[in-house]
């Protein structure tokens, strides 16, 4: 059983009482008192009276019972933490000092059994409410029954305290119950398949498997959740960024969702995004799946982009900001760029006066290997990447004149928010007409 803070209530009856002296005198004069008192309260046959260990308790003396609510907590943070499913792999969760730990424990609890009217018994800050359900939705993939929606129950006008929240579900019991068996089946066959793997493979296998099995879509219930990520295949950000979160935490990573303010939405007052930070071989990297993920129609249309797999704070703030409730409670450095998909493929252009050159030695030495298919390529410069977009048909064309005879047909796919072109070429024996198609509305 659970330890869990509680009430109790103190009271009096006719039998017991305890009155305070507060006479100076001497200390003979004080012991005579205190022998007649007790000598008449054994010829009364009156109970003795014992001593309280409860503190702030009313007793009174007057024949009436009263009562007083007393604030009693023993818990330490190992009770709080006991409320809550895998705490050690939530890395926001562990960031709570003890008294939010504790508030956010007793919401867990409710949110798990299905409670959606929580009482703190207390007042507390709105804004630490707002902290906590933040890390309830973006740090607690599990619950794939709760909305993140929440209504504060606000004491004052200026709702700066609440007394509790009331949670909202997207799921009745039964149904979470049936959702979480074939989620607990995929995570089976997944560890199955990739747990004894090096991380950067399961990494990559995780991305490849959410890429091609969803589409994007925010207007579904559960496209919030890992449910309608991973079993009915439509996610918006927050769907994929906790389901790839929930997949690598299982498989033995660290991983984190944020959320922030992308760049790309910045006329929006109400925007946001949501994308992962995730370790891998001991060091932090940003990844975003929704952002390379152009799929709006069919699983896997698209090819994936790998444009934010895998990259370092100074390029991940280039198109977004990270919400403070992140940032106050610590953010891992991101600062390594070593398996980052396209620097570590060769596959990355640097800024340059000469574009034609690198894009060439690129596909020369992919084309050595059999790689023309679905070859991306990244670039640092917005100027590059434009200036390639526009004299990339003649360069394509030039290079398969110079290295082959055979006709190709190839297919070109951009996407402006990370700087990325994809190449999809194949041997063609009709000569087809080239396509291009934008990969950049997310």
């Amino acid at each position: 059983m659970r330890t869990r803070s509680h009430r109790i209530r103190v009271m009096t009856t006719k039998n017991n009482f305890l009155r305070t002296v507060n006479y100076t005198m001497k200390i003979f004069k004080i012991t005579a008192i205190s022998l007649l008192v007790s000598v008449l309260l054994i010829f009364f046959g009156c109970d003795t009276v014992r001593e309280s260990s409860v503190s702030g308790g009313v007793l009174t003396g007057n024949g009436e019972s009263a009562e007083s609510v007393v604030e009693v907590s023993q818990e330490t943070r190992e009770d709080y933490i006991s409320r809550i499913n895998k705490y050690y792999t939530k890395y926001f969760v562990q960031k709570l000092d003890d008294n939010m730990l504790k508030y956010f424990s007793i919401i867990y609890s409710n949110a798990e059994n299905f409670q959606a009217d929580v009482d703190f018994g207390t007042e507390i800050q709105s804004k630490d409410l707002d902290i906590m359900m933040y890390l309830l939705n973006y740090d607690c993939p599990e619950l794939i029954h709760t909305a993140g929606e929440y209504i504060p129950k606000y004491v004052d006008e200026e709702h700066t305290r609440v007394s509790g929240v009331k949670l909202v579900f997207i799921m009745n019991r039964e149904q979470r119950d049936s959702a979480q068996k074939k989620l607990d089946v995929f995570m089976e066959d997944l560890i199955k398949k990739i747990g004894s793997k090096a991380d950067l493979e399961r990494e990559k296998y995780v991305y490849d498997y959410l890429f091609n099995n969803t589409v994007y879509d925010d207007k579904d219930t559960y496209s919030g959740s890992i449910y309608g990520t991973i079993i009915n295949h439509k996610a918006r950000c927050e769907g994929l960024c906790k389901s790839f979160m929930w997949c690598m935490r299982n498989l033995g990573n660290k991983c984190l969702c944020v959320s922030g303010t992308p760049k790309w939405e910045n006329d929006s007052e109400f925007s946001s995004h949501s994308w992962n930070i995730v370790q891998i071989k001991n060091k932090f990297y940003h990844l975003d799946i929704t952002i390379d993920n152009m799929n709006t129609d069919e699983p896997g249309k698209n090819p994936p982009t790998y444009g934010f797999f895998n990259v370092s704070d100074k390029e991940a703030l280039e198109s977004r900001s990270i919400d403070d409730v992140y940032v106050n409670l610590g953010i891992p450095e991101c600062n390594d760029e070593s398996i980052n998909y396209h620097k570590m493929n060769g596959l990355y252009v640097n800024k340059t006066d000469d574009i034609k050159t690198p894009f060439t030695n690129i596909l020369l030495k992919n084309f050595k290997n059999g790689i023309l298919d679905n070859l991306s390529v990244k670039f640092e410069s917005s100027e590059n990447y434009d200036e390639l977009a526009e004299k990339i048909d003649d360069i394509i064309s030039d290079f398969l004149r110079s290295n082959t005879e055979t006709n190709y047909h190839y297919k070109i796919y951009y996407n402006d928010l990370t700087r990325t072109i994809i190449l999809h070429a194949a041997p063609s024996e009709s000569s087809e007409s080239s396509e291009s198609s934008d990969l950049s509305d997310v």
